[in-house]
C-alpha cells in the first residue's frame, strides 16, 4: 500500500520504481532499468499501457493542456472577474512524497527510452516492449505505433530490431494505411538484411484493407525492380500475403491480372519475374477463395500449369475448370505410431544378422534399407531418424562386401571398385558425423569404429599407401581409445582387440601391422544401430543460384566473376562448419569460408547465408558448368 492509501501489487511497485530510472543520469542506469522491464511479466494492465502515456508534468502534477483548462472553464460557466478572493491563486504545493507512483513512475517510460540519445538504450527498450506486447494482445496494439515510428531511426541495428520485434507478435496486429507509408519505406533500404526483415514481418502481420494490400504489393514490385536479387524472398513475401488475405485480394484480381471485362488484354511473359510474384500472391489467394478461379482468364491457366511444375513449393494445388486431380495411393499409412511401430519392427530384423551368413546378411540389409527409405517418404516426423539409421546400415552393407575378401584372399582384386567403395563409407560416415544433431556420445563412437574398420580394409587392400595409412590410422584410433575412456564406453570386439596389441602396430613392421589387423578383421561387426532420441539433420537450401538457369553468367578469361550465393541453413548448430565448394569443368575444386557476419538467425539453428563467390577460369571455349556445394566440413 502507498503512502497515500492506493494498493499496489508487489510487482507494478516494482515495476514503477523500475520505470523511474528510465530517466537516470547514468546511461548504464537507463540501459539496465529499460532491460528489466522485459522480465516483469504479472504487471497489471493499467501500468503497462501507463508507460506509453507521455502526460506532461508540473511541479508534481499533470499539466493539462490549454483546450482542457478552457472546457473546464466552459463546463463550469465561470471565469475569474476579479469579485471573488483568490479564486484564480495557484494550487496548494503537494509534497514529492506523497505522489502515487502510477502517475511520475510508469508515465511514459517506454516513450522515454526510446526516445533516447543513446542506442544502447533504445535497444532495450525495443526488446523489453517486444517481451511485453508478445505477452498481452491489448498492449501490442498500443505498442504497434511506436515500434513503427522506429522504423526511421539512423541506426541500422535499431530498425533491424524494431522490425524483427514487430515481427514476434504481428499475428496479433493489422497494419493501417497511415502506417505503412513509414514501413514500406524501409523495402528502399540498402540493407538486404533490412529488406528481408520487413518481408518475413509481412508474412506473419495482416493488412487492414484492399488500399493497404495494393499498396503493398506495389512497394514490393518496386522493390523487385530495384533489387532483383532479392526474387525469391519477394516471391515467398506474395505467396504468405496471397494466403493470408484471401478476401481483400479476391477485389483486386482484375487489376492484378490487368483483366478487361470486355476487351481482351495482352498475354503477359511468364519469364517476367513481377507477373510470377503477381500469380504466386492470386494462386496462393485462391487456395481459400475457389471463387477467385472464374475471374482467370485462359492465359493464366496455362501459366498455371507451368508455375506448378517450375515452382511446386510455391503454387498450391487448385481445381481449375476440367482438371481431374489424381490421388496418391497410401500403400502404407501414414499415421505416426504406425510409422513408428513399423520402424521398430523394421530394426528388430537385424537381430538375427549375426547368425547368418555373409550373403544373407547382406541381402537382410538391402531389404532394411529399402525400407527405412520408404518411412522417410512417407512419414516426415521420422525422416531424419530413418536417414540417419539407413546411412549407418550402408555403410555396414557396403563394409561386409567388401570384407568378405580379406578373410580369405588377403587381398582386394579389384582395386578400382574397392576405392570407390571404400570413398564411399568415409563419405556416409562423415556425413553421420556431421549432419546430424542429437547423436549420443556412444553412438558417434559406434560410427568412428565403423569408419576405423573401413580404414583397416583400405590398409590391406592397397599396399602402396599403406606407410601413410597406417599413421592415419593409428591416430584415428588413438582418438577413439581417449574418447571411449572419457565417455566409460565399451567399444566393439575389433577395436579392443587392436588396443590389446597396440604395442605391435609399428608402421615401420608392415607385415605385423597387416597381420594383427587381419585377426581384428575377423571379428564379425554387430549389425545395426539403436538412437537413444530424435535426431535432426542439418538441411541446405540453395536459393541462389538458381540451376539449369536460361541466363548464363559471362565473365572475361582471365577475370574474377562474383556469383551471389543465398542458402537458407536448417538445424544448424554451428556457422563454422560451414563451407562453399565450388567445382570447375576441369575438376579442380575451391573451398571459400563464409564470414561471420554474412550469416543471419532467422530461427532456432536456422539460418540464412548471403554470401559472393569469387570464380575465375582461363579460356575455354563454348558455355561450362560449375557446381556450387554448401555443405558442412569438419573444422579440423
Amino acid at each position: 500500500m502507498s503512502e497515500i492509501g492506493e494498493e499496489l501489487k508487489i510487482a507494478d511497485d516494482s515495476f514503477a520504481n523500475i520505470c523511474n530510472m528510465i530517466n537516470d543520469l547514468s546511461v548504464t542506469v537507463r540501459i539496465q532499468a529499460a532491460s528489466l522491464l522485459g522480465t516483469m511479466t504479472n504487471v497489471s494492465a493499467r501500468f503497462l499501457e501507463q508507460t506509453l502515456d507521455k502526460k506532461l508534468m508540473s511541479n508534481m502534477r499533470r499539466k493539462k493542456s490549454a483546450h482542457e483548462r478552457q472546457k473546464e472553464l466552459y463546463m463550469t460557466g465561470e471565469w475569474s472577474s476579479g469579485q471573488k478572493w483568490a479564486d484564480d491563486a495557484p494550487k496548494e504545493v503537494v509534497e514529492a512524497d506523497t505522489v502515487s507512483l502510477m502517475s511520475s513512475g510508469a508515465c511514459g517510460a517506454f516513450v522515454h527510452g526510446l526516445e533516447d540519445e543513446y542506442l544502447e538504450v533504445r535497444q532495450a527498450s525495443i526488446n523489453s516492449l517486444c517481451l511485453l506486447a508478445c505477452q498481452s494482445a491489448t498492449f501490442a496494439q498500443l505498442s504497434q505505433d511506436f515500434l513503427v515510428d522506429m522504423f526511421n531511426d539512423e541506426i541500422e541495428g535499431i530498425r533491424l530490431s524494431a522490425i524483427n520485434s514487430l515481427r514476434k507478435f504481428g499475428h496479433q496486429l493489422e497494419l493501417r494505411e497511415d502506417q505503412l507509408e513509414s514501413i514500406l519505406g524501409c523495402l528502399k533500404d540498402f540493407s538486404y538484411d533490412i529488406r528481408e526483415a520487413l518481408r518475413d514481418m509481412f508474412c506473419q502481420t495482416r493488412l487492414a484493407t484492399k488500399e493497404c494490400l495494393h499498396q503493398t504489393v506495389m512497394s514490393l514490385l518496386d522493390n523487385l525492380k530495384r533489387y532483383p536479387q532479392d526474387r525469391l524472398s519477394i516471391w515467398q513475401c506474395m505467396q504468405a500475403i496471397g494466403r493470408n488475405h484471401p478476401s481483400i485480394t479476391l477485389a483486386l484480381v482484375p487489376e492484378f491480372l490487368s483483366t478487361h471485362p470486355y476487351f481482351d488484354t495482352p498475354e503477359p511473359d511468364i519469364d517476367d519475374p513481377a507477373y510470377i510474384s503477381v500469380l504466386l500472391l492470386v494462386f496462393n489467394a485462391a487456395v481459400q477463395s475457389p471463387s477467385m478461379i472464374s475471374m482467370f482468364p485462359e492465359h493464366t491457366c496455362r501459366h498455371y500449369e507451368y508455375l506448378r511444375n517450375s515452382l511446386p513449393h510455391m503454387v498450391p494445388q487448385l481445381m481449375l475448370p476440367g482438371e481431374v486431380i489424381e490421388l496418391p495411393d497410401h500403400k502404407i499409412s501414414t499415421n505416426k505410431l504406425s510409422s513408428s511401430e513399423f520402424l521398430k519392427d523394421t530394426l528388430q530384423r537385424l537381430e538375427i544378422a549375426n547368425n547368418l551368413d555373409n550373403e544373407s546378411v547382406q541381402q537382410l540389409l538391402e531389404m532394411v534399407v529399402r525400407d527405412l527409405e520408404r518411412i522417410s517418404e512417407v512419414d516426415p516426423s521420422l525422416q531424419a531418424t530413418t536417414e540417419c539409421t539407413a546411412m549407418f546400415l550402408q555403410c555396414q552393407l557396403l563394409l561386409s562386401q567388401v570384407s568378405s575378401f580379406t578373410g580369405r584372399l588377403g587381398a582386394i582384386p579389384d582395386t578400382d571398385r574397392t576405392e570407390c567403395v571404400l570413398n564411399k563409407i568415409f563419405l556416409l560416415t562423415s556425413q553421420l558425423q556431421f549432419l546430424f544433431n542429437g547423436l549420443s556420445a556412444a553412438e558417434l563412437s559406434t560410427v568412428d569404429q565403423l569408419r576405423l574398420r573401413g580404414l583397416a580394409v583400405q590398409i590391406v587392400a592397397f599396399s602402396n599407401k599403406r606407410q601413410l595409412l597406417c599413421s592415419k590410422f593409428l591416430q584415428k584410433l588413438e582418438f577413439i581409445q581417449d574418447h571411449t575412456n572419457e565417455n566409460n564406453i565399451t567399444p566393439d570386439a575389433f577395436v579392443q582387440t587392436l588396443l590389446r596389441k597396440v604395442n605391435q602396430l609399428d608402421p615401420d613392421n608392415v607385415d605385423a601391422f597387416l597381420e594383427v589387423l587381419k585377426n581384428a578383421l575377423s571379428h564379425r561387426q554387430h549389425f545395426g544401430i539403436a538412437l537413444s532420441q530424435q535426431i535432426d539433420r542439418c538441411k541446405v537450401t540453395v536459393n541462389e543460384p538458381i540451376e539449369n538457369t536460361d541466363n548464363p553468367m559471362k565473365f572475361t578469361a582471365g577475370l574474377t566473376l562474383a556469383i551471389p550465393v543465398n542458402v537458407t541453413l536448417e538445424n544448424l548448430t554451428d556457422t563454422d562448419t560451414i563451407k562453399i565448394q565450388v567445382l570447375y569443368p576441369n575438376k579442380r575444386k575451391q573451398l571459400f569460408k563464409p564470414r561471420k557476419e554474412e550469416f543471419r538467425n532467422i530461427g532456432e539453428n536456422k539460418y540464412k547465408m548471403q554470401s559472393d563467390v569469387i570464380i575465375s577460369h582461363s579460356v575455354w571455349i563454348g558455355n561450362f558448368s560449375l557446381c556450387i556445394d554448401p555443405s558442412v566440413k569438419n573444422k579440423c
